[in-house]
């Protein structure tokens, strides 16, 4: 019997941590739909190539085990061996024709949207599993995060403040949005303990972040996954405008959690995210008025 050959579903990887797990998880979706093996495109990662107004990332989603049979590839040259039909996404509102894509195809996009991925996230659970182990502090901290009502803090600098194109494209939430999420959490839950992981500690530490509420400065040394893996065992979460903040909240399997994110996503209204958050998700204004100290 003549063996029949396997379809390929391919995806462009580009971005942090976050993005590129938007873009497997989308990929993979589509994959398991078509029962195709699932390709990752490291070419646009390893292209270190200088671009203005550009900041350059590495392959992050080695933190995770991913699914059998994904293949990574960094040779740009093996798409046009695999003649497949590339797919560019037209905006940032979820596509409905996504899964009438045909086997073989080729996702260039960022695909920010829960509902590409949302029948599989059991899926995702298992995929997105950590390699490493955490050190004996991270493991105490850990549990200390799981016997409480910890609430994952996550605050984006960065980028955000330092490079002014990116800046307003993003946008940043300020004092006041992360005071009144705070305020807002700690009515509904006296008892929460609050987690800040920040790439800025030392902006965290200088203003009245939490307003006196309970909390733990996490980040310092940590890296970008061991911070994630801890964010995501928190029951509620302020977030960030940033897709990794979106994943710790999506992923976390507290039953009663409390997500609160920023609105607008990006300062750039043009930018249709109406689609990004789940609907169970609070919205507050990431830049309000800034409150007297």
């Amino acid at each position: 019997r003549k063996k029949v050959a396997t379809s390929i579903v391919a995806v462009k990887l580009m971005g942090g941590l976050g993005n590129q797990m938007f873009q497997f998880a989308a990929a993979l979706a589509l994959a398991l739909n078509h029962k195709a093996k699932l390709k990752l495109d490291l070419s646009f990662l390893m292209d270190q190539t200088p671009r203005p107004n550009f900041t350059h990332c590495d392959y992050k989603l080695d933190a995770f085990f991913l699914v059998q049979d994904c293949e990574a590839f960094s040779d740009f040259g093996i798409l046009d061996q695999l003649s497949l039909q590339r797919h560019v996404e037209t905006g940032l509102q979820f596509d409905s024709t996504f899964f009438r894509l045909p086997p073989n195809v080729y996702l260039e996009g960022y695909w920010q949207s829960w509902k590409y991925f949302e029948p599989i996230k059991e899926e995702l659970y298992k995929a997105f599993t950590h390699r490493n182990d955490l050190n004996l502090d991270q493991q105490a901290l850990s549990k200390q995060i799981c016997s409480t009502v910890s609430v994952c803090v996550h605050i984006r600098r960065g980028d955000f403040i330092d490079n002014v194109i990116i800046s307003a494209i993003h946008g940043v939430c300020n004092l006041g949005y992360y005071q009144s999420a705070s305020d807002c959490i700690s009515q509904r839950y006296p008892e929460a303990h609050f987690y800040v992981f920040s790439d800025d500690p030392d902006w965290c530490r200088s203003v009245p972040l939490l307003k006196g509420h309970p909390h733990t400065f996490v980040s310092e040394g940590n890296s970008v996954a061991t911070d994630f893996q801890m964010m995501r065992l928190c029951r509620h979460f302020i977030i960030a405008n940033i897709s990794l903040s979106w994943w710790a909240a999506y992923l976390s399997n507290s039953e009663d959690k409390l997500v609160i994110a920023p609105e607008p996503w990006f300062d750039n209204l043009s930018l249709d995210t109406s689609d990004l958050l789940p609907e169970s998700w609070i919205r507050l204004c990431k830049s309000p008025v800034q409150p007297v100290n």
